[in-house]
């Protein structure tokens, strides 16, 4: 009995050296593996089922009494932490670096830092589900953007007054944006069309002078014939870039027949800008808004007209403006005026209107 009983002994002994190994369903188990639970011909139909347990919190290590590194379960639970999605846990398999769950990242679930293959538009995305839990991206763990249903760079909420904005930047320093489209130059703003696109534009000055608006020889001759005329273009005209400009004129008119008496009449003097040399259709519309109205008095060989009068370009190209007038009056016959008149008072002074 005790030789059976030291026999038995001594292959146990020999058996726990030869093997550091444990096999289950083999007798031959892997050298480098501590538990190989592979059969020994490969025909292996069944799996490994890991602890089930229901954790509280990444942060957490219950149900466990402590953190361990290298403890793997598989969580069965879903909790909602009120104010932060940070410690949440979903259903999935964690294992534990010592000081919290992690959750394996399975490649059909999360996305990969070497691209994903297979997405489905509409199915697969990037974000939160609720207002809640913006999308936050950080550089060198500093917060660099944050997504709500607006994109915020440089802030973590939606700055003073732009709630409703789509984008909101916030930095310290001068430069908060950069935009390189090949319209950018030393003191040019930006500007828009009609349409939002914004590009590039030379800055004016508060206020342009146009010294040739008038030709050195002067305009038209109009005349009042009943009903005058009808609208004719004077010869003067502008060329302003895209945005909306203020013209303030004042020029000068006089009688083409160098005299005048106290029998004279005032006559109406109406002016616009036209888009075109040779049809009088005012630009933009025949709004009286966008036309000048001033009277020649009577018994004088000079009269002035000052007015405003207002332009939008809403293309992304310089346009030429052409100056049209009619001079009409009910009381007079067939006098005519030069319309503007050559002079130094002539003056067209363009600004922009932001």
């Amino acid at each position: 009995m005790k030789t059976h009983v030291m026999l038995t002994l001594f292959l146990w002994f020999t058996a726990t050296v030869t093997y550091s190994q444990v096999g289950m369903t083999t007798n031959n188990p892997n050298k480098d593996a501590v538990l190989d639970l592979n059969n020994s011909d490969g025909t292996n139909t069944k799996g490994l089922l890991l602890p089930k347990v229901a954790l509280t919190a990444t942060n957490s290590p219950a149900p466990l009494s402590t953190h361990i590194k290298g403890m793997k379960v598989y969580n069965t639970t879903k909790t909602t932490i009120t104010g932060s999605s940070t410690n949440q846990v979903i259903p999935g398999i964690y294992y534990n670096d010592g000081s919290q769950w992690i959750l394996e990242n399975p490649e059909n679930t999360f996305w990969s830092t070497t691209g994903n293959s297979g997405t489905v538009a509409g199915t697969n995305k990037i974000g939160s589900l609720n207002w809640s839990y913006p999308l936050i991206t950080r550089t060198n763990n500093v917060e660099a953007t944050r997504i709500f249903n607006n994109y915020l760079i440089g802030t973590s909420y939606p700055l003073t007054g732009g709630s409703a904005t789509a984008m909101a930047v916030k930095n310290g320093t001068a430069g908060a944006i950069q935009l390189i489209d090949g319209t950018q130059g030393t003191g040019k703003i930006l500007t828009s069309n009609s349409n939002g696109l914004a590009t590039w534009q030379d800055k004016p000055s508060a206020e342009v002078l146009y010294p040739n608006f008038v030709p050195a020889g002067g305009g038209v001759a109009l005349n009042t014939v009943p009903g005058g005329n009808g609208y004719v273009y004077t010869g003067c005209s502008l060329t302003l870039p895209p945005g909306k400009w203020l013209c303030k004129l004042n020029l000068i008119m006089k009688k083409t027949d160098g005299t005048y008496s106290a029998a004279d009449s005032c006559g109406s003097i109406v002016s616009y800008f036209s888009e075109s040399s040779t049809s009088s259709t005012s630009t933009t519309n025949t709004s009286q808004i966008l036309k000048m109205r001033n009277m020649f008095p009577p018994n004088s060989l000079y009269g002035m007209i000052e007015g405003h009068i207002i332009l939008e370009n809403t293309t992304a190209s310089d346009k030429t403006y052409y100056y049209w007038a009619w001079y009409g009056t009910n009381s007079r016959v067939n006098m005519t005026i030069n319309f503007p008149a050559a002079g130094p008072e002539n003056k067209l002074i363009v600004e922009r209107i932001y």
